[in-house]
């Protein structure tokens, strides 16, 4: 398995056990997919997140910032996140949910 590979499977694992009643889904790539399709789309709590996995040397392609940034343009949470980076899943978690207060708490 690449290091994307087992960073993807350790990672899911990670949405198991921190973002309970969560929705992913996994886009198909190739021919029958959609160019730059982050890795995993997910809704969490009302939230829309999109999370393009890499390797710890991983880049993203242009196609794959266009998504991503097109995302987070249409009021969704667009991250990259580099190997099995707890941290950054830690801060992608904590985006989603002060993003959930705020809509539950309009102004």
């Amino acid at each position: 398995m690449t290091p994307e590979g087992k960073a993807k499977v350790k990672i899911r694992q990670w949405y198991k056990d921190n973002l309970p009643g969560h929705w992913r889904v996994s886009p198909r790539g190739g021919p029958f997919g959609k160019a730059g399709c982050p890795d995993d789309l997910i809704c969490w709590r009302g939230i829309f997140i999109a999370i393009e996995i890499k390797s710890d040397t991983g880049d993203t392609t242009a196609l794959q910032d266009i998504a991503l940034r097109d995302i987070k343009n249409a009021g969704g949470i667009a991250a990259i996140v580099r190997g099995y980076d707890v941290a950054r899943l830690n801060a992608i978690k904590a985006a989603a949910h002060f993003k959930s207060l705020q809509l539950s708490n309009p102004l």
